[in-house]
């Protein structure tokens, strides 16, 4: 099943994603605001998820 996570890069979206990534195809949508994530989730680096990012 394919799932859209809407803020997946937040603290609690990057949680659901996690749980989500192992048996769905998961894509993400944020904004990536530099003041709000500092970073990019492991997710990302892993490669189990499609990210679009909002403008």
């Amino acid at each position: 099943m394919k799932v859209l996570v809407t803020g997946g890069a937040g603290f609690i979206g990057s949680h659901l994603v996690d749980a989500l990534a192992n048996k769905h195809e998961v894509v993400v949508l944020d904004n990536l605001e530099p003041q709000v994530h500092t970073q990019k989730p492991n997710y990302l680096n892993e490669g189990t998820c499609r990210m679009v990012r909002a403008n």
